[in-house]
């Protein structure tokens, strides 16, 4: 009887998938989409550069002025796609991109059915509760701004986000996050490793996945343990193990520098995150409602599942509630935890439902089938349209007919030594169709040097108030990042974001190379990315005014032309004679993890004020050869995972080893049906 309850649960897990990847065909197709605000391309693009360059600790010159390449992003969707660019190194990266996170996101329904599975002991609840999730989408009917952006696309607002917006790596990590408390769950309630190492897994595999579904998870095992408090079967000692070990799991990533980094990132890249009086206020009241709940449970310890679901359900409703309806950021970007709501209230309406019928009587089931034909009825309209317009008005064209892939195909046509400056929706797709250097990207939170950024809002926002201030603040911004050439939008172009204004001030300073339907390329001065400059006129600030003397001493032309190329991303070759008395500066971040060395002596690698590298004892003659390693803490953090996963593999081999010496005796769960 277990063995049929198991193969039932395994069709419907294949039915789930079968029918979301049918619905949802679209997603797998090749080419660039009419929502040119999506920032999928820059994901496609990170995705690229580490299927050429695989190494997680080495250096990423492509964006930003240079970072740590797992400062890029978390990689557990990149090296998806990356691994699937290696077997089919045809595929457009975005093509591939797409095709990944669309069997992640068609997975989601999947993870919702197993765990709701395991955790209910119930088949038919939660494959109804997949199936309303494969299709609708509460969101729409609870927050009128969700709905007003339905635009072009009659499909789950987890889906929209992900087409319109470019939230690929969330729905990956929403995919996983049922995935990691069944993880969780198990190991609480079951002894021995083989349990421990799944909830670890579960966990490590969310945290390597997106951030805010791993902030979404930390929530939900804080609300699970405390929804199993006093249970006898929750060990909630084996769950902060499964955490420790999680994490050990995953340090060769997450590095306490790099979580710091992305900590203290975050809240600037929500809009400025602040925590003021209104957010205390809605922080307790949530708080306040979390624990009236968990006190109306008390007395239900059977209802344990049900407690934890509808915690979440409320938490995550409340976060987005308080965005979309009272325009309050309870957490930064709070209005993104609706995915995480519409997975919870699916699970938190299914088990109520379940509860309901359970408790017997024909008042309960009565009341029963009427909440679920009202459901129903207000489903069925958002589900007919998903499932017969969907993704009809969303039509692809080939990349060669957008304006953004002329433009980026014009710049490595000219060969550039220096990095391109480009506005816009182009600083997300110009990496994932070539291999040129910019100074924007896609992943900010990950910068421990924001001043690059900080300079491209500067940039951006001058506004002509002081207009002859306007042209030499540009031009030294644009040196100071090593531009050698600007990509503007004007009238007329085709770029969604035209978010480069005052376009007037380039056009008598600026040779112009390049100029079509409103898109414009000029020519900056540049010489190298390397200088020679005394210790005296090194930057005194990130502000122009504070960078008058080095501005002019690496634009001398008095001194011998240092040239700066590239031996692999992690390598800069440095050559040329330096002056006695001065040091080479570097236009790139300073990291720890840079090494220097001129014939084979060690050099100096220092950090100027403005972050960037420079090297005050290299010798006049010689070629320098900058290496980028990883920093102690990298190694010490990457041997600490190194560790935990042999342990974790050998001791799941040794129990499986003696599970089959005594006979393949185990213990598997059961499964009972409503």
């Amino acid at each position: 009887m277990k063995s049929r309850g198991h193969l039932l649960i395994a069709l419907l897990a294949v039915l789930l998938f079968a029918g979301n990847v049918w619905i949802n065909r679209p997603l797998f197709r090749s080419g660039e989409q009419p929502y040119r605000g999506s920032i999928e391309s820059g994901y496609a693009g990170i995705a690229r550069f580490f299927s050429a360059n695989p190494n997680p600790w080495g250096w990423n010159p492509t964006v930003y002025c240079g970072l740590p390449a797992n400062q890029t992003y978390l990689p557990s969707v990149p090296y998806l796609v990356a691994a699937l660019l290696w077997i089919r190194p045809q595929l457009d990266a975005l093509h591939a991109y797409r095709i990944v996170t669309a069997i992640l996101a068609s997975f989601g329904p999947v993870a919702l059915f197993l765990f709701a599975v395991y955790a209910s002991g119930s088949r038919w609840w939660p494959f109804l509760a997949a199936i309303g999730y494969s299709l609708c989408s509460p969101s729409y009917d609870l927050f009128q701004t969700v709905d007003n952006d339905r635009g072009i696309l009659s499909i789950p607002w987890r889906l929209h986000v992900m087409v319109k917006y470019g939230e690929g790596p969330h729905n990956a990590g929403l995919t996983l996050i049922p995935l990691a408390l069944l993880g969780v769950l198990k190991a609480a309630r079951t002894p021995g490793f083989a349990a421990l190492a799944a909830g670890a897994l579960g966990l490590a595999a969310v945290a390597l996945t997106h951030w805010i579904a791993a902030f979404a998870l930390a929530i939900c095992v804080l609300l699970l343990m405390a929804a199993y408090a006093h249970a006898k079967d929750f060990r909630h000692s084996r769950v902060l193990a499964a955490g420790a070990l999680g994490y050990a799991l995953a340090a060769f990533w997450l590095t306490p520098a790099f979580i710091q980094t992305v900590a203290f990132n975050w809240p600037k890249d929500s809009f400025g995150y602040r925590i003021e009086d209104h957010q205390r206020l809605a922080l307790a009241l949530i708080a306040a409602g979390a624990l009236l709940i968990w006190f109306g449970f008390r007395k239900a310890p059977q209802s344990r599942y049900l407690c934890f679901v509808t915690l979440c359900a409320f938490v995550f409703a409340a976060f987005a509630e308080s965005f979309y309806a009272h325009g309050i950021d309870v957490i930064p970007e709070s209005r993104r935890y609706a995915l995480e709501m519409e997975l919870f209230l699916a699970l938190a309406i299914a088990e109520w439902l379940r509860a309901g019928w359970s408790a017997g009587g024909g008042v309960n089931r009565f009341c029963v089938l009427l909440a679920l034909s009202l459901l129903v009825i207000q489903s069925v309209p958002q589900a007919a349209r998903f499932l017969h317009e969907g993704y009809s008005r969303w039509a692809l064209r080939p990349k060669e007919d957008t304006a953004e892939y002329r433009i980026a195909r014009w710049l490595t046509a000219h060969p550039t030594s220096g990095r391109v400056y480009v506005s816009g929706g182009l600083r997300f797709r110009l990496n994932s169709w070539f291999d040129l250097h910019q100074t924007s990207g896609t992943f900010e939170s990950g910068l421990s040097n924001r001043i690059p950024i900080d300079w491209d809002y500067r940039f951006r926002s001058l506004t002509g108030v002081n207009p002859a201030n306007e042209l030499p603040e540009s031009l030294a911004i644009l040196q100071a990042m090593g531009v050698q050439y600007l990509v503007v939008h004007g009238e007329g172009s085709e770029e969604y974001y035209r978010d480069l204004k005052r376009l007037a001030r380039f056009e008598s300073s600026l040779e112009k190379l390049h100029d079509a339907s409103g898109d414009r390329i000029y020519r900056v001065p540049f010489g190298s990315l390397a200088h020679s400059v005394h210790p005296r006129e090194l930057p005194e600030g990130w502000e122009p005014a504070a960078m008058t003397r080095f501005l002019s001493a690496i634009a001398d032309p008095a001194r011998p032309v240092l040239a700066a190329d590239w031996d692999g991303p992690s390598r800069l070759l440095i050559s040329g004679a330096i002056p006695t008395g001065m040091g080479v500066s570097v236009l790139m971040n300073y990291d720890r993890g840079w090494r220097a060395f001129q014939g084979g002596r060690p050099v100096k690698v220092e950090r100027d004020r403005v972050g960037y590298l420079f090297l005050p004892d290299a010798r006049s003659a010689g070629t320098i050869v900058l290496d980028y390693r990883p920093p102690a803490e990298t190694l010490l953090a990457a041997g600490v995972s190194v560790v935990a996963w042999v342990a974790v593999l050998a001791l799941l081999g040794y129990q499986a080893i003696r599970r089959e010496r005594m006979g393949g005796l185990g213990n598997p769960e059961t499964v009972v049906d409503i």
